[in-house]
């Protein structure tokens, strides 16, 4: 199974909520917590009583991997306020479908995910830019280095 590791210094909790997941064909009741980076999904266990004591986790989506998208309602659809999420790599197989109450709570979701994965994505990209920057300094300064040590060298073969 998946691990779970919410603790790392960068990630923020963003809002959590309760949402249908269409498993095996049928809308599941899922406890969903979106983070900056992530967004997990689990399963509320119940107690004797009904009640919900804790969640069992069920998966877990980084949001540079995936895709979200939305589900146009039609007149012949059973589901209505539907949004899939998808991976972004086609060698993964997952896909899971999330219903919502209404179309605004709809809206609201997709709305922060999208801009989460934007986000998540300008960061990476401006990572890569300032590692790319290091090297370039590092091979400059390597470079000058060797260079500036070239005639001691050849000081020291050449003795006067």
């Amino acid at each position: 199974t998946e691990e779970l590791n919410l603790v790392e210094p960068s990630r923020r909790f963003v809002r959590e909520g309760n949402i249908k997941v269409i498993e095996h064909g049928k809308p599941r009741e899922r406890n969903t917590y979106v983070f900056n980076d992530l967004i997990v999904i689990t399963k509320p266990k119940k107690n004797m009583m009904g009640n919900a004591v804790k969640d069992h986790f069920k998966a877990q989506f980084h949001l540079n991997d995936i895709k979200i998208y939305d589900v146009a309602d039609t007149a012949e659809s059973a589901v209505k306020n539907e949004c899939a999420v998808v991976p972004k790599d086609p060698a993964q197989k997952f896909k899971f479908r999330f219903v919502f109450n209404t179309p605004e709570e709809k809206a609201e979701w997709m709305k922060e995910i999208k801009t989460l994965v934007r986000e998540f994505q300008l960061r990476a990209i401006k990572a890569a830019k300032e590692e790319r920057v290091q090297l370039k300094t590092k091979r400059t300064e390597s470079s000058h280095l060797q260079n500036s040590q070239k005639p001691r060298i050849l000081e020291s073969l050449n003795p006067s």
